[in-house]
């Protein structure tokens, strides 16, 4: 005789989903960069920080079997049996609850994460599942608290407090109309606070990739401009004044050229920024930025492009290029990079 019965419920209810309209508009921000966007701003708008209420999270690969719990009410028994005796009904088998304690079942209706939630507390765990198995985790659940920020009304800003959030473990963030929205566990909330409190200026990033197939087997860099340094098929040059434009023109006139979409990475003072390729189109290069503030500009790290590359200034209002000393499959990377600053105190 069946101690309990399980009622099929809505798996798409388990599911939490980030909204196609919130990623659209972090997108959209991200790979949509101004063309009269200011190589130096002031940000003085509030960046409020609203804590909300405290729940506790379980470590789930994937959701459990969408399934209620209903007219169970077992005898108290070791973690172990309980939930084997659980998973002989819902189908799904057990690991890691060997040797725990003593767990009891009050006998209420319940969602089946619920009840593997409320048993596996008891024992001091938690639970995770994946590909029909529960495995008890020997630490208890992850306590978090969902927060709200004010979105600044600067572009730039709003970037550099999505990555830094991401920075500091929060999961869930998003940003909506108004606010950024995120959860973090206690503890990184405390460092997101008094990290976004020291903030006092933003490092901002126009990044944009091309691929280049020159007809003569090599770029004339010197022609493009002045400052250069050579490496094997590439090098690195400095731009003055509408880099991307000037550079985009020379590429096209001398050989094939595929222009990757531009996009804006951001972040704190002190911070490396990562810039991922695929994040506003396709490819596969990942750059990391290391930038140090020096005079009017930068002194500048990038690791991606085959050897860490050191650029020892970059001013505020010139555009770096960088191309790849090895050619990949015929093409040479080439990536163009403007730094920009946002000082919000």
């Amino acid at each position: 005789m069946k101690l309990y019965k399980l009622l099929i419920g809505g798996i798409a209810a388990a599911l939490v989903a980030v909204p196609a309209a919130a990623e659209d508009m972090e997108t959209t921000l991200r790979c949509t960069v101004p063309s009269d966007v200011s190589i130096y701003a002031r940000d003085t708008s509030a960046m409020s920080m609203v804590k909300r209420g405290e729940t506790i999270v379980t470590r789930t690969g994937s959701p459990a079997p969408a399934v209620m719990v209903e007219g169970w009410n077992p005898a108290p028994a070791p973690l172990a049996a309980m939930l084997s005796q659980l998973g002989s009904e819902a189908g799904f088998a057990v690991t890691g609850a060997e040797g725990l304690g003593t767990v009891t079942w009050n006998g209420s209706s319940a969602p089946l994460s619920k009840v593997l939630d409320a048993l596996t507390a008891q024992a001091g765990a938690s639970w995770s599942y994946s590909s029909g198995v529960v495995r008890v985790l020997r630490t208890p659940p992850v306590s978090t608290v969902s927060g709200d920020l004010v979105t600044p009304s600067n572009r730039d800003v709003t970037l550099a407090l999505l990555d830094t959030l991401r920075g500091y473990d929060a999961t869930g963030v998003q940003l909506g109309s108004g606010s950024i929205s995120f959860r973090a566990s206690s503890a990184a909330m405390s460092k997101i606070q008094s990290g976004i409190a020291a903030i006092g200026e933003v490092y901002a990033f126009d990044v944009t990739f091309y691929r280049g197939r020159p007809s003569a087997g090599r770029y004339a860099w010197s022609s493009l401009g002045s400052s250069v340094v050579a490496d094997g098929a590439g090098g690195r040059v400095l731009l003055d004044e509408e880099g991307d434009k000037r550079l985009s023109t020379f590429l096209s006139s001398a050989g094939d050229v595929e222009p990757g979409r531009q996009q804006t990475v951001a972040g704190p003072a002190g911070w490396a920024v990562v810039v991922p390729q695929s994040q506003c189109g396709t490819g596969s290069l990942e750059l990391t930025l290391r930038p140090k503030r020096v005079g009017d500009g930068f002194s500048l790290n990038v690791a991606g492009l085959g050897n860490a590359i050191d650029v020892p200034m970059v001013t505020l209002g010139q555009t770096l290029v960088l191309a790849g000393r090895d050619p990949v499959g015929g093409w040479i990377n080439i990536v163009s990079i403007r730094p920009r600053i946002v000082a919000i105190r």
